[in-house]
């Protein structure tokens, strides 16, 4: 049985639902996920948590081997509380108050300087792909954005893996759980 045609796509819900995908090294590793919960890794360069794709067919890039040889299916809820940097996504998910101002104003963040959202907001507007913009926005914000408690992630577009959405800690809050998982290699 071909792995990648059994399992089935990445998709965003009109419920405020998705599916999306991560890797992890070894069947032990998830194992110890799910009985123990998840423990982020070093990797924060969008804020330290579970870093995840929407697309099945970016766990196959050669390059994703790094992370193991385990492919974990999760459902996610409330994207709504995710603070999403990639406009065509965040209007989905949010209607008409989808700008990154709009968002923040309604997880009550009001320490971020409002030139800075400005910016973020202009570049978007213009950007495909927008890692950069959310990579520089919560690197420079990071503390303002986890720890308002109310931002459960960020969603972008990013050049190689497509659409990523990375789940802040806690991981196990009740908003994301495992449909599913298989051992799976690049060239499956």
């Amino acid at each position: 049985m071909n792995f990648k045609s059994w399992l089935l796509s990445e998709e965003i819900f009109p419920n405020k639902t998705a599916t999306v995908f991560h890797r992890t090294k070894d069947v032990q590793n998830l194992e110890n996920i799910l009985s123990r919960g998840f423990k982020t890794g070093d990797g924060c360069m969008y804020g330290c948590g579970l870093y995840t794709t929407f697309s099945l067919e970016s766990q196959f890039y050669d390059y994703m081997a790094k992370y193991g040889e385990v492919i974990v299916k999760f459902k996610v809820t409330d994207l709504d509380k995710y603070l999403i940097f990639h406009p065509s996504v965040a209007k989905y998910v949010l209607g008409s108050k989808y700008t990154l101002k709009d968002q923040l104003e309604k997880f009550n963040i009001r320490t971020i300087k409002e030139e800075d959202i400005t910016q973020a907001d202009e570049e978007l507007k213009r950007s495909f792909f927008s890692a950069k913009v959310a990579q520089e926005f919560t690197s420079r914000y990071q503390n303002d954005i986890v720890s308002s408690k109310k931002v459960k992630g960020v969603i972008y577009r990013g050049s190689s893996d497509g659409y990523c959405l990375v789940k802040y800690e806690p991981v196990e809050d009740g908003t994301i759980s495992v449909l599913g998982y298989a051992v799976a290699h690049t060239n499956d």
